[in-house]
């Protein structure tokens, strides 16, 4: 596993089911090639977009080693979790499977470390337990909204980042917080990753490493491009694009049976729109909606392709 990961995009990657609700492995390996060709530096794969509590340990591991394999050869890292399991011991099992699949890094879900009435003491008694029975094991961690939405305060992030295991991190506090959580990693290999789009450059400037959320399954390229265009100083363009991200940003939609729609339908990536989690069938004035959606994102694409 690597102590170091890229930065940029990384997508939080869907599960292309069949009407039966078996996994479309193909269409996993053909969604996969759609981000690499879009740019992604890297994927975030059996994470809460993927349906992953209504996965079996079985598939968690077969859709990570999916992943891992499409992308083998590419400058693309691959960080997966799978962590579901409400028990400590299940989750180190979880652990290690799905680590064994080549990832280069296993993202730790906050909100099972402990539970909503358990202090940060007992969430780093835990934390702990985990690091000591997954020796050699690399970790992000995932602010996931399920069971519960747990957030990282900045003496946590520290003593993360100090344990020198951990790379990634998906941020959901959707507001200036992340700063000092960034703060409190600096000077260390713990990167942090934004998943709120609309303070997607401002935490670039404060040091963080780039996105991670669910507008990279809509326009990968356009936040690649954002990272680029910071990454060269050009500020005045980056922050045009940060003001077409943010109003992109805002469109409502079914997240998950609604994108799948949308990436077989405008982006050629072959899926059916189907999902464990919901039996949500779009309308025809929602599938409207995309099409304009559609538009709008390949009127910025059209903008910012020669820059």
């Amino acid at each position: 596993m690597k102590n170091q990961l890229r930065s940029g995009c990384y997508p939080v990657m869907l599960t292309p089911f069949f009407e039966d609700m078996t996994v479309d492995y193909e269409g996993l390996q053909n969604f996969t090639k759609w981000f690499a060709k879009q740019g992604c530096q890297g994927l975030f794969a059996v994470c809460g977009s993927s349906e992953m509590t209504a996965l079996s340990l079985k598939e968690r591991v077969k859709i990570a080693r999916t992943v891992v394999d499409t992308v083998k050869g590419l400058d693309i890292d691959v960080v997966a979790s799978g962590h579901v399991s409400p028990v400590i011991e299940e989750q180190i099992e979880e652990i290690q499977a799905i680590s064994e699949t080549g990832i280069d890094s296993f993202v730790l879900v906050t909100s099972r470390i402990a539970h909503p009435y358990q202090d940060d003491r007992i969430f780093l008694k835990n934390l702990e337990h985990i690091l000591s029975a997954t020796e050699g094991i690399t970790f992000g961690v995932y602010e996931c909204p399920s069971p519960y939405n747990r957030q990282l305060t900045p003496e946590i992030v520290k003593y993360m980042a100090q344990t020198g295991r951990f790379t990634f991190s998906k941020d959901t506090s959707c507001s200036y917080a992340i700063r000092e959580k960034i703060k409190a990693a600096s000077d260390t290999n713990f990167k942090f990753f934004n998943a709120y789009s609309p303070l997607c450059l401002d935490s670039m400037k404060a040091g963080g490493q780039g996105y991670c959320g669910i507008h990279a399954n809509f326009y990968p390229d356009l936040f690649v491009k954002l990272w680029e265009l910071f990454t060269a100083g050009n500020m005045e363009k980056a922050e045009e694009l940060q003001s077409f991200l943010t109003i992109l940003g805002e469109a409502s939609m079914p997240y998950n049976v609604g994108t799948k729609y949308y990436l077989n339908t405008f982006e050629g990536v072959s899926m059916g729109d189907y999902s464990r989690n919901s039996n949500v069938r779009l309308s025809d004035l929602e599938k409207e909606k995309l099409r304009q959606y559609y538009w709008a994102i390949s009127q910025v694409r059209e903008k910012f392709a020669s820059i």
